[in-house]
């Protein structure tokens, strides 16, 4: 954590319980994300960027970037 930005590393995995898949292992994602975010004052915007670490996802889709804002009510 660098005052006044918020650096963030995560690895991830998502199962998804319904919908149909040939294999077991089709149920699984996992992908890694790299992101940042302001952390000072009541509203808190955010910048990340995810790779997708199964074969089949990372060969259609290079990756995904989103934005993030958090609001906080309690100020």
């Amino acid at each position: 954590r660098f005052n006044p930005i918020t650096f963030k590393i995560e690895l991830a995995g998502h199962f998804f319980v319904t919908g149909e898949s040939e294999n077991f292992e089709d149920r699984f994602i996992h992908l890694l994300a790299i992101g940042a975010q302001w952390n000072r004052g009541w509203i808190r915007p955010g910048i990340f960027y995810q790779l997708f670490l199964k074969k089949g996802l990372s060969d259609m889709i290079s990756g995904v970037i989103g934005i993030k804002l958090e609001i906080d009510l309690g100020k």
